[in-house]
């Protein structure tokens, strides 16, 4: 066989070889590449459904416990009234049915309801089923058992065609023995979930270059979106005129593809996208992704192996030419490096021994080797990068993994938690699993339990862990063991009357000089940082659980969410602990009737004026720079009266003022007295405040919730109802107590005077407020200027109707509620 010809067959071997390695380096490249996108877009698309799921739950607990918290409080309302002589309880329980029954007051989601079960199992009160006994179902014996809270559970309705799951939230109303149902179908809660809750995490999934993550609704609106939020993508098509997001709606779960171009872009492009559906509320979660992003690192390797073989071809066609024409050892020697190269060393060059033809080609040999050396590096260098994503998104993946391992950890530890606290009465024994859980996850090496006394208003200590040890409540400074519920008590106070979680990671000496009793704690526990966590039964605070350690730290948000829903679990327990103590100590008769005075004497004075009366066997009058005094008077009420027995009149009239008592109550003000239907209450008084303005707007707005509530009950019903007038001012007032056998706690001054012109002046209805409270509140709420208003035996006074608590600052819309940043406003 000729040179030429064994040059040309050993070269166009070499390059089968090269284009068969470049082939099979491109299609294993391509196949590992589609299927980590494929793995991380559905892993993408799942961890964002599982974020949502976790959202949805919790609004639906919220809502449904917070729905039959409200039915209990109307079956207290009428239950009062039985026994007030008012009506019979039949006659109270029947009217609780027809409340609860009554579509417009009892309807949740699209299909719930408010039901009422007996102790025994038994549907008392149900649209559907009332009579079923459900005693042997599974989840009525779980709901038996606790009463109270939360469950899920599947349920059919006569004449539905299959069970489905169902979400219910239970409170209890002893004296009936009736547990309170508030439940629907978990399908039907999508209008309670808010996208904000998981916006962000949502929006901040990149995938490559650009692609994302986005959420639509049933009818195709953006929930979440990074380009287009809130707008309705449902006739959104692509250039080929498929409808895309209707097909993505009809198929619910899977891949689609089509082109699409963002507003900030310009040109369309190929998209992929993985969508998954979350049944709970209609919702679709879709990760996209460009194409040309996937391919993009194929199209280069694919360039590099076609130009590789291009320039390889050309210039062994024309070494193959020049070397025919050259025989002996140059060409032996040019030969064997061909097959060194062959064997893949590509470090191998020929040896140039002339500087004919052969030696040309020999040169021309090493250029082509150093370049296919380079080239051989540059694929190596490719595949390194490619291994380096691969193990980056599979570093996040498991992140991810870990998240969903820890609130699943989570979960189980608070279950288990619940069981052992419910399983004793005893608070020693029922704060071991609490002190055990905090040590292992944050180190908390101090413990301690303190317990609201509402009726002696101290917090008191119960129970303390130190270094795993308990110690008795003796041995701790008295200083600590009973805490008033007062501002100079300090953070523990805070604590209290926020209701909220506080987390301090520097012991602040100036405070610490300022409030002797958390001096006090600092001192007995021997720590840097403490945590305060209350405990809250029925949206009141019962107790306070503090911990904290040696070793200073900074506890992250996770961790401290899950201390609050450990908190949750610990709070039933404290409070039946609590409620089987008291009923101990009720037992020994000379206790009970000290107490029973000790009450007597608070409900008509203050409990720092009777404590000052029981001390010093008299009341100093004080005078007061600034207070904030509020009257009320029912509109109608003389025309009513009318047709109405004195026991009728005086029943309403109390079971309106008993309301009023608990507003008054826990908005930190006095109340002083009640005058035919008028209703007299002070903020500022015994105990001075600087939010005392605030105190008395936020009492007025509950005043007139609550009239609202009974008139759109009694109105549903056919009886009458009384509209309320508001006033508030605020000045200075003398306060003190008058009589030595019937005690009374009353204020004098002519803010009293201007207080009443602003409730007679007012309307039914709303809360007329004076110039001097608007100056003190208006930063908190919207008002409504009513320009200079005659007053009399007062003249023209600027006046302002109160409307609500500020957006940026409330809760909910209705403006009734404060949230976090108020409270913050307010310290």
């Amino acid at each position: 066989m000729k040179i030429r010809n064994k040059l040309l067959l050993n070269n166009t071997v070499f390059l089968l070889i090269i284009l068969i390695s470049g082939t099979i380096t491109y299609f294993l490249v391509k196949n590992i590449l589609q299927s980590y996108i494929d793995s991380e877009l559905s892993n993408i698309t799942n961890n964002s459904v599982n974020l949502v799921k976790i959202g949805i739950n919790s609004s639906v607990k919220n809502h449904l416990k917070t729905i039959a918290g409200k039915g209990r409080q109307i079956a207290e309302y009428y239950y009062r009234e039985a026994k007030s002589g008012k009506m019979s309880e039949q006659q109270a329980f029947q009217i609780v049915k027809r409340i609860f029954l009554n579509p417009s007051f009892g309807k949740i989601g699209t299909s719930g309801y408010l039901a009422g079960v007996s102790g025994r199992g038994i549907l008392v009160i149900h649209p559907k089923a009332e009579g079923m006994d459900a005693s042997s179902q599974e989840f009525m014996k779980q709901a038996m058992a606790m009463k109270k809270g939360y469950l899920e559970y599947m349920w059919k309705n006569p004449g539905e065609s299959q069970e489905r799951l169902k979400a219910a939230g239970l409170d209890y109303f002893e004296p009936w023995d009736l547990i309170i149902w508030a439940s629907s179908y978990k399908d039907e809660f999508n209008s309670f979930v808010n996208p904000d809750d998981f916006k962000q995490e949502i929006l901040s999934s990149r995938i490559l270059k650009s692609g994302y993550v986005y959420i639509l609704d049933k009818d195709g609106k953006s929930i979440v979106h990074p380009h287009l939020q809130g707008v309705d993508l449902r006739d959104a098509q692509d250039s080929k005129t498929v409808f895309f997001v209707q097909e993505m709606l009809r198929q619910k779960n899977g891949h689609i593809a089509y082109d699409w171009q963002n507003p900030d872009e310009n040109k369309r492009r190929e998209k992929i996208a993985y969508f998954k559906y979350i049944p709970e509320i209609d919702w679709l979660v879709v990760t996209t992704i460009y194409s040309d992003e996937i391919s993009e690192s194929l199209n280069n390797i694919k360039a590099i192996i076609f130009i590789t073989l291009f320039l390889t071809s050309l210039l062994i066609i024309f070494l193959s030419i020049k070397l025919s024409s050259v025989l002996g050892r140059p060409i032996q020697n040019l030969i064997h490096s061909i097959n060194e190269m062959k064997q893949g060393n590509l470090e191998i060059r020929a040896n140039v021994e002339t500087n004919d033809e052969i030696g040309e080609l020999a040169r021309n040999f090493n250029e082509m080797s150093a370049k296919i050396q380079y080239t051989d590096q540059e694929l190596r260098l490719l595949n390194e990068n490619l291994e380096v994503k691969v193990k980056e998104r599979t570093f996040q993946f498991e992140e991810e993994k870990e998240k969903a391992e820890k609130a699943r950890r989570e979960t189980e530890v608070l279950a288990e938690l619940a069981r052992k606290v419910n399983e004793t009465r005893d608070l020693v024994e029922l704060l071991q699993p609490v002190a055990k859980i905090l040590e292992e996850r944050l180190g908390v090496d101090r413990l301690g339990l303190w317990v609201v006394d509402p009726d002696a208003r101290v917090i008191s200590l119960r129970s303390g862990f130190m270094n795993s040890n308990v110690k008795d409540i003796s041995e701790y400074p008295s200083l600590i063991r009973d805490i008033p519920l007062a501002h100079e008590s300090g953070i523990m106070y805070q604590t209290y009357r926020r209701r909220k979680s506080s987390f301090v990671y520097e012991v602040n000496e100036k405070w610490m000089a300022r409030y002797p009793i958390d001096r006090a704690v600092c001192d007995t526990w021997q720590f840097d940082w403490f945590a305060h966590i209350p405990l809250l039964v029925d949206e009141k605070v019962i107790g306070i659980l503090a911990f904290s350690s040696k070793v200073r730290r900074e506890i992250p948000d996770s961790e401290k969410r899950f201390c609050e829903r450990m908190a949750d679990q610990v709070a039933g327990a404290v409070r039946a602990a609590e409620l089987l103590r008291l009923t101990s100590e009720a037992r020994r008769e000379a206790e009970r009737a000290r107490s029973q005075s000790d009450r007597l004497l608070v409900n008509i004075l203050p409990p720092q004026v009777a404590e000052e009366l029981k001390r010093e066997g008299k009341v100093e009058p004080l005078f007061y720079e600034n207070a904030s005094v509020l009257f009320t008077d029912f509109v109608g009420f003389t025309k009513a009266s009318e047709k109405m027995t004195p026991q009728e009149l005086v029943l309403e009239l109390d079971g309106c003022f008993s309301q009023f008592d608990e507003v008054v109550k826990h908005n930190n003000m006095e109340k002083l007295k009640t005058i035919g239907d008028s209703y007299m209450c002070a903020a500022g008084i015994p105990v001075m405040s600087a939010m005392h303005a605030v105190d008395a707007c936020l009492a007025a707005l509950e005043f007139r919730s609550f009239m609202l509530q009974m008139q759109e009950i009694k109105r549903s019903l056919g009886l009458e109802f009384w509209e309320i007038r508001i006033g508030i001012h605020s000045g200075p007032v003398t306060a003190g107590v008058i009589g030595t056998n019937k005690f009374a706690y009353d204020i004098w001054g002519d803010t009293v005077n201007t207080a009443s012109r602003m409730e007679s002046s007012g309307e039914p209805g709303k809360i007329n407020i004076s110039q001097e409270t608007y100056s003190r509140v208006q930063n908190f709420f919207d008002c409504e200027p009513r320009g200079e208003v005659l007053a009399k035996g007062k003249g023209k006074m600027n006046m302002y109707f109160l409307l609500h608590i500020k957006p940026e600052l409330s809760v909910k819309e209705e403006g009734l509620i404060p949230n976090g940043k108020f409270e913050m406003m307010r310290l």
